[in-house]
């Protein structure tokens, strides 16, 4: 006899598209980043290395991790995909790239999926149609920093080099070393407001980046528009302002601050800083 599965500790779980489906998805983007790194010679080995990771990792979420927790499985496996995806687009791999939007389409429907299953709940429901949008605002801030992260550390030579240059043209001493730091900032951010880990600490660590980014790039005396030459300081303050927000609210329930509330392994001192209201 097979065991049966664990129950879902989460309580988040959308009606119509199975946690399997975006995994399905992402599964056939592996096997053509494969077939890829198998036959492209003129791939980057970093790249084919990180692309197929990222993807199994993605997939692995969705098969193992999301049936038992949903809120975990799905946010890591969405993260993950987006990050292989961003590979295969800057290395110029269009057959993996379009099959990864398949999945991307898949995991954004599966996300309203969950939002109207949790809302038709009534009273029983587990966030307000006010918390479902704050959270909604808080992924797409938090993994748009993706591009900022991928091309920095797991995309390759080409796209490293082109950012040490750019780098190199604010004046930055040692430019490659920065902009690894720039790359694994940018992590922390995808990991604090994406996936929504430690949310309240990441929030103003996330905002102090970007403040000493614009006073670099020196787009706080090029005015305000951000589509001016250079930039001007509107976008990058207006992230901060979102940034700020959810270092004072936290993640809400829909994060792995939501999934680790109330567990006892947690260190106390931890917990304020991953405020939910579960």
């Amino acid at each position: 006899m097979t065991k049966p599965a664990k129950e879902d500790t989460d309580g988040f779980r959308p009606a119509m598209i199975p946690p399997a489906i975006p995994g399905v998805l992402t599964a056939i983007g592996l096997t053509a980043a494969l077939y890829a790194a198998a036959t492209d010679p003129g791939l980057a080995l970093q790249a084919k290395v990180f692309m197929v990771l990222w993807l199994a990792l993605s997939v692995a979420c969705s098969f193992l991790l999301a049936p038992r927790n949903f809120t975990a499985g799905y946010l890591t496996g969405l993260m993950a995909m987006l990050v292989g995806w961003r590979i295969a687009a800057l290395n110029g791999v269009d057959l993996v790239s379009y099959l990864l939007l398949l999945a991307f389409i898949a995991f954004v429907f599966q996300f309203f999926d969950c939002l109207r299953t949790d809302l038709r709940r009534g009273a029983k429901r587990l966030m307000s149609t006010a918390e479902w949008q704050l959270t909604f605002i808080r992924l797409y801030i938090g993994f748009d920093m993706i591009p900022h992260s991928t091309e920095k550390l797991f995309a390759g030579p080409m796209p490293f080099e082109s950012t040490v240059r750019a780098f190199a043209g604010f004046g930055l001493p040692m430019p490659e070393a920065f902009v690894i730091v720039g790359g694994l900032c940018s992590l922390g951010i995808i990991i604090g407001l994406g996936l929504g880990l430690l949310t309240r600490l990441a929030g103003y660590c996330a905002a102090l980046y970007y403040l000493i980014a614009t006073v670099i790039g020196g787009h706080f005396l090029m005015g305000f528009i951000w589509a001016d030459a250079g930039g001007g300081w509107g976008y990058p303050v207006l992230m901060m302002v979102l940034f700020i927000t959810f270092s004072v609210r936290g993640a809400g329930p829909f994060s792995l601050d939501g999934v680790l509330a109330g567990r006892s392994w947690v260190p106390a001192r931890l917990k304020p800083l991953m405020a939910t209201r579960r």
